[in-house]
């Protein structure tokens, strides 16, 4: 696991992936919305097409289920959660 940094503010955030390490890959991001709807802007399908094929968004409240899984290209996809 990788974490970036990032620069965020009230309305937004922007991570930085041009710090990705050469030749790392990245099968998929996991990033959180502070609102209550885990769908995906138009920022992050950018960012789903171009890094891996897996994305979770965690959402406001931040409890068990407030969660959205896509494949790269924004469709929802089922994942197993397991302990």
């Amino acid at each position: 696991m990788l974490f970036l940094p990032f620069d965020s503010s009230e309305s937004s955030a922007i991570i930085h992936l041009e710090m990705l390490p050469l030749g790392y890959r990245v099968y998929g991001t996991v990033h959180s919305h502070p609102s209550p709807s885990c769908k995906p802007s138009r920022a992050d399908l950018d960012m789903f097409a171009k890094h891996g094929i897996v994305h979770i968004i965690v959402c406001y409240p931040f409890e068990w289920g407030c969660w959205g899984f896509y494949d790269k290209n924004g469709n929802e996809i089922e994942l197993e959660i397991v302990d």
